[in-house]
């Protein structure tokens, strides 16, 4: 089976810095895969708190689901490092987005990790997949 590639992201959109806890860290004393994903929902709430949104229930009319996710690991992070997400965005369509987040060691420059979090606009109340607010597209410059 071919490795998942994630090219890094091609502008960045926002970055921010994150601890790794001791919470974070798994059985082979590293920062588990599922701690990583929280990571990436973290920087992407504060992406869009930063973008005027409350959260990912309340981006414009709607709110966001999480379609799909990948991670490709490039080295090990551990307990007491500081991470850099750098977040770009790709694949834009009319009801939905891929987040691209590059994490790099803030004090080694090591990059850790690539991850992609594909979304889809949802409307809660009627249950389904909603097009993408225009609050929402404006700062893509869409």
């Amino acid at each position: 089976m071919a490795r998942i590639r994630i090219e890094a992201p091609q502008q960045i959109v926002y970055d921010t810095l994150l601890d790794v806890r001791i919470g974070d860290i798994n059985y082979a004393n590293h920062l588990s895969n599922d701690a990583l994903l929280r990571m990436a929902q973290e920087v992407r709430l504060r992406l869009l708190r930063h973008w005027g949104h409350a959260d990912e229930l309340h981006v414009g009319d709607v709110g966001i689901v999480v379609a799909d996710a990948a991670i490709s690991y490039l080295s090990e992070a551990f307990h007491g490092d500081v991470l850099r997400f750098l977040v770009g965005i790709a694949d834009i369509h009319g009801k939905g987005l891929d987040f691209i987040y590059q994490v790099i060691d803030d004090n080694s420059g090591r990059e850790v990790a690539r991850l992609k979090t594909g979304i889809v606009f949802f409307d809660y109340q009627a249950r389904q997949v909603a097009p993408m607010p225009e609050s929402f597209s404006a700062k893509l410059g869409q």
